[in-house]
């Protein structure tokens, strides 16, 4: 397994104007658990498309659930 540094494990957000759904790529822990948690309420809107051994996970995503995903993870950083 290849091990990346900090700096290598990038989130990336993909879209187009004409797509109803994000497909988000990332490492990054506190995002795959809001994900994992959408998907596991809500498996229409959000699925696991893959994962890889060092850790990365890619979920598509309808757009209009994106404020779900990411405004608690917005608010917990706020208060920190």
């Amino acid at each position: 397994m290849l091990q990346l540094s900090d700096n290598e494990k990038e989130t990336i957000i993909l879209t187009t104007e004409a797509d109803h759904n994000l497909t988000i790529s990332t490492y990054n822990g506190p995002l795959k658990q809001q994900l994992r948690q959408l998907k596991a309420r809500n498996p229409a809107v959000c699925s696991l498309l893959y994962h890889t051994a060092e850790g990365r996970e890619t979920y598509q995503l309808v757009k209009a659930w994106a404020a779900e995903c990411f405004l608690p993870l917005l608010q917990e950083h706020k208060a920190a």
